[in-house]
């Protein structure tokens, strides 16, 4: 950054996202600077790490203060890992609907990092009686989705059953986590331990 025109970066055997911004043409020079650097940093230490933890912790608590869900779930657990020194291969994992329903309903309650994940439409948007006019950026945050109360009733209450059966299935669209695959890999790490 101190010097544009030393690009041994380039050649880097080890290229970071850092790397990639200074050599981005979707980064103007202006934003190539220490504290937009510093920011990519945290968002990426918080999304990538921190709201892995948080799910991790939110979710494994309410299954242990909850022996109806414990017990559900290790029955689960117990059928699709019969010898649990062999894990099962993920993709089988992520077929297990408790677990599925556990892991959703933890990124539910959890949210991970927030923010508004901004659309943009080319063409009006009609809600109800208002249009919103092509090229408005639309936006809102997953809390308003994950506690609306007409789509997840109870929504403080941590009810992996909610996403069973044909409700459960017809929720999942409102569900925006930020990965699942990341959390159930999460899960088979520590399952090994």
């Amino acid at each position: 950054m101190n010097d544009p025109g030393d690009k041994k970066y380039k050649t880097s055997g080890h290229p970071t996202i850092f790397h990639k911004l200074l050599d981005s043409s979707n980064v103007s020079a202006s934003d190539q600077n220490l504290e937009r650097f510093m920011n990519e940093a945290q968002s990426i230490v918080a999304a990538g790490l921190v709201t892995t933890a948080y799910h991790l912790n939110v979710t494994s608590y309410h299954v242990l203060a909850n022996p109806s869900i414990l017990s559900t779930l290790k029955a689960e657990l117990e059928m699709a890992m019969p010898d649990p020194s062999i894990l099962p291969p993920l993709e089988k994992l992520e077929n297990l609907p408790y677990l599925n329903a556990v892991v959703q309903e933890g990124h539910r309650i959890t949210h991970g990092v927030v923010h508004r994940a901004a659309r943009v439409s080319h063409k009006p948007i009609i809600y109800r009686e208002w249009t919103i006019p092509p090229e408005t950026p639309v936006s809102m945050s997953a809390i308003f989705m994950h506690e609306n109360r007409e789509i997840f009733p109870l929504p403080h209450t941590f009810d992996p059953t909610r996403w069973l059966g044909e409700d459960g299935a017809r929720r999942r669209k409102y569900l925006v986590p930020v990965s699942i695959s990341k959390v159930l890999l999460g899960i088979r790490v520590v399952l090994r331990l």
